[in-house]
């Protein structure tokens, strides 16, 4: 396992990511540092929302501790500021999500429980729309206010020091001091308690990638018993999560690196399977114009392959023609299916000849 990313890293990746969601996970991680900040903004592949986001962030948590030089005026300039930015909107997004569909009683369902328990967590296997339909609920539950909803990415080397807060060197004079420095989790919920009346969504995608036992550390107590606060590792002072947060988590069953929840966390986690959803695969085809004969095809493909591998519905987002199908299983499917399958190729193959007909009509399978 490597270590956590240093400062350093954070500064190259910040610098040439050419993808606006690695940004964005970026940003969660180091949004109090202002150098890496400085450098996801300067970069071209840099969405607005991000921008935004920082906005805001510098708004309520760096800019108030200067109120007593800004004078009495002071929270009236910040909260005009405040007003004067929910005119913006931004426009480059990572990706429109839609409003949440009241006829979808699946999607209802996880609404209902996410506002009531305020802890879920989406699973199923890769491509099934998990992120998707997390970042639907947030939307729906906060108004779709961005200040309100928090995205973040967990992966191998995530910790505590990440999430939670961490001891960090600050230059001073000729020297260096450390102070202990909130982290994404820990300043997402001093933003919600300043408005209790409100809910708060944090999204956290592939949330068993992560150690959640370090990643989470003493504040595990605090999932469950939400009024009840822990005194922090560092800081020493006491932390709970505000009641007007709810968690959505997303989890890859498939990944055979993920790590296993242990039966601690289940507890404090209401669970909803994902699964592939043929409904959807209709819906996709549909929205990228696809004619009905072929997506007849791709939908006899998708069925018969669930038993073999529950593949997910999502991979076709892009598909508009047969040869984008063949085009996905040469680049796409084919090398998922051959790792997931190491040592049974054989059903590689087998869903191969599911597929074929779909871009090979007359049944040639070259």
């Amino acid at each position: 396992m490597t270590s956590r990313m240093s400062k350093q890293e954070a500064l190259k990746k910040a610098t040439e990511a050419t993808d606006p969601k690695e940004l964005l996970a970026l940003y969660g991680q180091f949004e109090a540092s202002a150098d890496v900040v400085k450098a996801i903004v300067n970069n071209k592949f840099c969405p607005d929302e991000i921008k935004k986001r920082y906005i805001l962030y510098a708004l309520d948590e760096r800019l108030r501790t200067y109120l007593s030089q800004l004078g009495p005026s002071g929270p009236d300039i910040l909260d005009a500021m405040r007003k004067s930015l929910e005119a913006w909107q931004p426009v480059q997004k990572l990706a429109p999500v839609p409003e949440l569909d009241r006829k979808d009683t699946e999607a209802m369902q996880l609404y209902d429980i996410a506002q009531k328990k305020g802890a879920i967590i989406l699973y199923g296997p890769p491509g099934t729309s998990k992120t998707y339909l997390a970042q639907m609920i947030a939307k729906a539950l906060t108004d779709g206010n961005e200040h309100r909803m928090e995205f973040v990415q967990f992966h191998a080397s995530y910790t505590y020091e990440d999430f939670i807060e961490g001891i960090v060197p600050k230059p001073q004079g000729h020297g260096v001091v450390y102070k202990v420095e909130d982290k994404v989790f820990k300043a997402f919920c001093k933003r919600a308690e300043r408005q209790p009346s409100k809910r708060f969504v944090i999204v956290i995608d592939e949330i068993n990638r992560a150690d959640l036992s370090k990643v989470f550390g003493e504040v595990f107590t605090c999932l469950e018993y939400r009024g009840q606060p822990v005194h922090l590792l560092y800081s020493r002072k006491p932390f709970l999560i505000p009641s007007n947060i709810v968690i959505i988590g997303t989890m890859n069953t498939i990944d055979r690196s993920t790590t296993d929840l242990d039966f601690a966390l289940r507890r404090r986690f209401y669970f909803f399977e994902v699964p592939p959803r043929v409904e959807w695969l209709e819906q996709i085809l549909a929205r990228n114009g696809v004619k009905d004969a072929l997506t007849a095809a791709i939908k006899e493909a998708f069925i018969k392959t669930q038993p073999i591998y529950p593949l997910g519905h999502a991979y076709f987002k892009e598909v508009k023609t047969a040869d984008d199908v063949r085009m996905l299983w040469e680049h796409q499917l084919r090398a998922l299916l051959e790792q997931f399958f190491e040592f049974e190729l054989n059903k590689v193959r087998d869903i191969e000849r599911l597929f074929t007909p779909v871009w090979s009509p007359a049944g040639e399978e070259g």
